[in-house]
């Protein structure tokens, strides 16, 4: 799995703007639960703005987790939301 895959797959995303992703993967290395993956992509942090103020927080992770399901089924372990204001 590849970080422009997830981009690809974000990009659809019109309730919210994507700022940033970044794989953070290599502080994890090493841990318990990601020691056996065989994918190197396993921890990503998602810098999110709004545009609609209409929108929850919650409902942003919905979307986003929705979109990244196939990846987090294939190993990417964490993804951490942050929300600019």
């Amino acid at each position: 799995m590849l970080l422009q895959e997830i981009k690809n797959s974000l990009q659809s995303i019109s309730e919210f703007n994507i700022e940033e992703i970044i794989d953070v993967s290599y502080s994890h290395r090493g841990h318990q639960s990601v020691k056996n993956s065989k994918d190197q992509l396993t921890h990503i942090e998602i810098i999110v703005s709004f545009f609609e103020k209409n929108i929850s927080r919650i409902e942003v992770h919905r979307k986003i987790y929705g979109k990244l399901q196939k990846f987090i089924d294939n190993g990417l372990h964490s993804i951490s939301i942050k929300i600019a204001k």
